[in-house]
């Protein structure tokens, strides 16, 4: 008895115990699944479209020239200037509203035909968007880097 005893002192003694890391990398882990939430939670699911070749060169509702090959956007109410992300099947890319509308029934959000290519949407389809603050890693200067556009 007194051996068995001994014994599974000894294997106590020996067997791993916990590090401290694993418990910090759990807590970690729910730190980042709790801000994701947070993430998602200010997304929100718009029906986009995008326009191009007949409104270029034309003036938008801000006064700027519209350039189907830029990155920007019309929304019926957002101010002219705001940047939102927008989030299509995995990609992502970063747009300015400088125009007004979409003017049809059923659409919150028509893209520039640039912005529309880089996330790969056609036609009409649910986006995700968020307001853009111009903090993420590896912007610079309000521009985008090529991992960002989903290039």
């Amino acid at each position: 008895m007194p051996l068995i005893v001994a014994l599974n002192f000894l294997l106590a003694f020996l067997s791993p115990a916990p590090l401290p890391q694993e418990a910090e990398l759990v807590r970690l882990e729910r730190r980042v699944a709790a801000f994701e939430r947070r993430v998602q939670a200010v997304r929100v699911p718009l029906v986009a479209s995008w326009y191009g070749e007949e409104f270029h060169g034309r003036l938008t509702a801000s006064g700027e020239r519209f350039d189907q090959n830029a990155l920007t956007c019309a929304h019926r109410w957002l101010p002219f200037g705001t940047r939102l992300s927008v989030l299509y099947r995995g990609r992502e890319v970063v747009v300015t509203v400088n125009d007004r509308g979409p003017f049809v029934a059923g659409r919150d959000l028509d893209l520039s035909r640039g912005a529309a290519r880089a996330l790969g949407l056609e036609g009409v389809q649910k986006v995700e968007v968020a307001y853009y603050d111009g903090t993420r890693e590896g912007d610079r200067d309000g521009k985008q880097s090529k991992a960002h556009k989903g290039e």
